[in-house]
């Protein structure tokens, strides 16, 4: 691929991911989950839209089938316009009167939409392979990063707006009809990025054969246990966060949310910030920088003050951001620079289901464990000091 070719492709990917991020806003776990507290599911079902992108996961397997097809954008494309056909069940829920018919519209949709996710998103490595060089890469995947979260923080301000306003239904049906669209027309910015064939060529090789050349060349005892621990610091720490100033402080709902879009400023910050210096920084060593960052995030959360101190609690929020997109792109930098091009997509899905994997039963078993384990005996914010002197000590 020529540098025209690639700037060209790289433009179009770019655009792909800016108009991409409303229906993440729009359609994924936070909105879904609420629109199903409107069409009164019940509480299992509620629990199950929550976990179905980390449970599908191993439908990435099925990715290599359409990309051994139809290539990398082609198959992440045809992949996607099933994603958001089926999308279309969830505006069709409050249309049925029996909330057991609802439950099963608004899964089965849910269910399918966050399978056919996994079965794209095989191809994001190996396509950023693809269309960037060693010179570029880094500017380009931390740039692209920021970009995506600019326009999620924008589109999730809308959806802040937009339920505030209008305490119904429709305004949920009409956000998922619009993030349905949104979806449907990014399709038609991805399909036209421009690939080589390798992509294609390596899919339709035997799945074993690849993964042992896989082993012989590259070091998977390290790059997976990184992939994980770095899925895993997240889940121990932000969302934790978020409950020991709701449930430690006793703050609202709309405060707390003020916290989650200043972790969206901290990603993009970081990439604006990586950008520019990724050129000069090796992909390693900005993984060790920011999780470093990250345990210091933890760090001041175990010895936090007793009273909410809202600069302080801000501060902490926002480097928590930064951290978690330095180190998200610098894994995936990481990655695509170690892999031939042939072997970019079955270590992507070696290292993105074990990540998935370390991280629900992360968040899950672990800190719940942990969260029980101090719930009875302290209370207040001692439990979640408690706790996240626990985590640092694990991050480290």
């Amino acid at each position: 691929m020529d540098m025209q070719t690639r700037r060209y492709a790289q433009r179009r990917f770019r655009l792909f991911w800016v108009l991409n991020a409303i229906p993440v806003a729009f359609l994924l776990e936070d909105v879904l989950v609420l629109y199903g507290i409107r069409n009164g599911l019940p509480e299992p079902a509620l629990a199950a839209l929550a976990s179905f992108v980390q449970l599908t996961m191993p439908f990435m397997l099925l990715g290599r089938l359409f990309t051994a097809r139809w290539g990398l954008s082609g198959g992440w494309a045809r992949a996607y316009v099933i994603r958001y056909s089926f999308a279309s069940l969830l505006i069709m829920a409050p249309w049925f009167a029996d909330v057991r018919a609802r439950t099963v519209v608004i899964l089965a949709g849910a269910l399918v939409f966050a399978m056919f996710r996994a079965v794209g998103i095989i191809n994001m490595h190996p396509l950023n392979g693809e269309i960037t060089t060693e010179e570029d890469r880094g500017h380009y995947l931390h740039t692209n990063f920021a970009l995506f979260n600019g326009a999620y923080f924008l589109a999730v301000i809308a959806t802040i707006l937009l339920t505030r306003t209008w305490d119904s239904t429709w305004i949920y049906q009409a956000m998922v009809a619009l993030g349905m669209g949104t979806g449907l027309l990014s399709l038609l910015v991805l399909r036209g990025v421009p690939e080589s064939g390798e992509g294609r060529e390596a899919a339709r090789q035997p799945f074993l054969k690849l993964l042992g050349e896989v082993r012989r060349e590259i070091r998977l005892g390290v790059l997976i246990p990184a992939w994980a621990g770095g899925m895993m610091s997240f889940a121990l720490v932000v969302p934790f966060a978020i409950l020991f100033i709701k449930n430690g402080y006793g703050i609202d709902d709309h405060t707390a949310l003020v916290f989650t879009l200043l972790t969206l400023i901290g990603s993009v910050t970081s990439g604006v910030i990586n950008q520019r210096i990724a050129r000069w920084v090796d992909p390693d060593r900005l993984v060790l920088l920011y999780a470093a960052v990250l345990a210091g995030v933890a760090l001041f959360w175990a010895f936090a003050p007793g009273e909410f101190i809202f600069p302080l609690v801000a501060l902490f929020f926002f480097l928590a951001g930064i951290s978690r997109a330095g180190m998200i792109v610098g894994l995936q930098h990481h990655l695509i620079s170690t892999n031939r091009a042939e072997h970019r997509m079955h270590v992507s899905l070696l290292v993105e289901l074990t990540g998935s994997a370390v991280s629900g039963l992360t968040g899950t078993v672990v800190g719940g464990l942990l969260l029980q384990y101090f719930g009875g005996r302290y209370t207040g914010v001692l439990i979640y000091q408690s706790y996240f002197r626990v985590v640092f000590l694990i991050l480290l």
